[in-house]
């Protein structure tokens, strides 16, 4: 178990080694102005009571002897025997402490990532509550344009509609007077045939008196043209009775 834990650690030493410095870096340029630089190699090198520059000093050098053994000689555990070698031969380090830093830093570093998280997290909360109250000023800021825009639209109604019932209106009474004024030219009319059509019974009444005095005329002189007659006979059959 031992062995197996000191396998995964050895290529974990040399990525920290490659990309913990500029990693650690980045985030601290992300913090606060106030948040320290700390970096992964930083935090194992005071683990180990020593300075980054010789904890970055040893693994070069432990890489720089691994780089002149044979391809076929470079594998894991030969990199960790020469890094402890190095730690223990200069700085009295073993690997055991070396793997102790580790675990802390990581522990450590797991810690800035979660406090960064957080960090990150409320930036987003205040962020998003900005957009919020942006979007909602946003938001009255359209509504009050389209209550001003309902109140023209409105008002424009309004004026247009008193326009309107103003011509119809001036319609009505334009039709009002043409109305009078066929009224008073059809009541004309009616009297001007009224007028006449009393001529006309004045005429045909005098007319017709005119021929019933005519008729009455030759009446009248038919029955004492008929009376003469009727007594010459009378007189001419007394003469012959009385001869």
């Amino acid at each position: 178990m031992w062995k197996k834990k000191r396998f995964i650690v050895i290529p974990l030493i040399v990525t920290v080694m490659l990309f913990g410095g500029t990693a650690g870096i980045a985030l601290a340029d992300e913090g606060d102005e106030d948040t320290p630089r700390v970096t992964f190699v930083e935090m194992v090198a005071d683990n180990l009571g020593i300075t980054p520059e010789q904890l970055q000093s040893a693994f070069c050098d432990a890489r720089t002897q691994m780089q002149e053994l044979d391809p076929e000689e470079r594998n894991a555990e030969q990199f960790k025997n020469i890094l402890s070698e190095i730690l223990y031969t200069e700085y009295g380090i073993e690997y055991g402490a070396l793997e102790d830093a580790l675990v802390q830093a990581k522990e450590a570093m797991h810690e800035q990532l979660e406090a960064y998280k957080a960090q990150i997290q409320e930036r987003l909360e205040a962020r998003r509550a900005e957009l919020q109250q942006r979007l909602e000023a946003r938001r009255e800021q359209l509504r009050e344009r389209l209550e001003a825009h309902s109140s023209e639209q409105q008002e424009w109604l309004e004026a247009r509609r008193e326009q309107l019932r103003e011509r119809l209106e001036a319609r009505i009474a334009e039709f009002h007077e043409w109305f009078e004024a066929q009224k008073g030219e059809m009541q004309g009319r009616i009297e001007a045939w009224r007028n006449r059509l009393q001529e006309w019974r004045e005429a045909q009444k005098g007319e017709l008196q005119g021929r019933i005095e005519a008729w009455r005329n030759r009446v009248q002189e038919w029955r004492e043209t008929q009376g003469k007659s009727y007594g010459n006979g009378t007189a001419g059959s007394g003469n012959g009775q009385g001869n």
